[in-house]
């Protein structure tokens, strides 16, 4: 299956106001509703996805890296920084990327309550099955 980055990293946890919280990924292997058959296909899928994001969260890094400069301890790409430009062209460059992935799509039961939101960022690799 051939998938862009963005796609697989909007998968990811995000960082929100310092502190990373649960993404689409873990939110859905939060739930405890799921058979356990659905539920051993899903945590193989977030196994292949989490080092598929993990690749992606260094390269990201690295960018950061480049083109930030360090802040009270932290490196940032300010967007009125000199190199914004250079850094959003390489980030949407990484994220457009696709990448030949080895996964089936998970049947996920139509029983458990998942956010739209989620659903979108699943959208690509999950089938809706009545159970």
């Amino acid at each position: 299956m051939q998938v862009k980055n963005g796609t697989i990293y909007a998968l990811s946890d995000p960082v929100v106001e310092g502190k990373r919280v649960p993404g689409p990924l873990t939110r859905l292997l939060a739930h405890d509703d799921i058979p356990v058959k659905q539920a051993y296909w899903i945590a193989k899928f977030a196994r292949k996805m989490g080092s598929e994001i993990n690749l992606i969260e260094e390269q990201r890094t690295k960018l950061i890296r480049k083109y930030g400069v360090e802040k009270d301890g932290q490196v940032l790409v300010e967007p009125d920084g000199e190199n914004w430009l250079k850094f959003v062209q390489e980030h949407n460059d990484l994220m457009e990327m696709e990448t030949d992935l080895d996964v089936d799509t998970v049947k996920i039961p139509d029983n458990i309550n998942i956010p739209l939101g989620d659903l979108m960022a699943l959208d690509q690799f999950i089938e809706i099955v009545t159970v």
